[in-house]
């Protein structure tokens, strides 16, 4: 099974949907997430068929969404809710080096709300995602999230360990950079990092 995350223009899906990442292709029929509230999104799509399988990928990025519901409001599927505590950004360890500028101009207009999952690693509160949204919260001035549990992959703290020895701890620490460069340097160590992973 083919499943695509669409993250550049589409004509197939609405520009907002595609801004807010939540544009997926599952074997060439179309499923689009529009997110309503911090536990509920809209599920627009082409095909049923792969429906459990579009929201389970939607989930392993947005896993504070509980509730999917079709353009009718109707439930599709549902999920035991979240719970969300306050932690100060400085607070927050990363897992990530680096933040794309490109992605803060698209998601700037639609982060209303900054819903961070994290783990305890080593004692340490580490994000798991939304280092771009934690971004923008520093940028405006924010200085507290709101945080939710998530577990860990197994390479979490591999990723937490080579910031730190990058000297890169939490949010003020990581640089922008342009699309070209975020994706050169970003994409160029995961991409590395699990291929040396398949080789042992």
């Amino acid at each position: 099974m083919k499943i695509e995350r669409i993250e550049e223009y589409d004509e197939r899906f609405e520009k907002d949907i595609i801004d807010q990442h939540g544009a997926y292709v599952i074997n060439d029929e179309t499923y689009a997430f529009q997110v309503l509230d911090r536990d509920t999104c809209r599920v627009t799509f082409s095909n049923r068929n792969d429906l459990n399988e579009a929201i389970e990928e939607y989930r392993f990025f947005g896993g504070h969404i509980s509730c999917f519901v079709d353009q009718n409001g109707k439930i599709l599927k549902e999920y035991d809710k979240v719970s969300f505590f306050d932690m100060k950004l400085e607070d927050i360890y990363v897992s990530q080096f680096y933040v794309s500028e490109e992605k803060i101009k698209r998601l700037l207009p639609y982060v209303n709300e900054f819903l961070i999952p994290v783990a305890k690693i080593d004692g340490k509160m580490v994000s798991l995602d939304g280092h771009t949204r934690m971004k923008i919260a520093q940028l405006k001035g924010i200085s507290h999230v709101n945080c939710y549990y998530e577990e860990a992959g197994d390479y979490a703290k591999d990723f937490m360990e080579e910031a730190q020895q990058r000297g890169i701890f939490h949010v003020y620490d990581m640089p922008l950079l342009s699309k070209e460069e975020y994706e050169e340097k970003w994409h160029r160590f995961c991409d590395d990092f699990f291929e040396q992973r398949k080789a042992l």
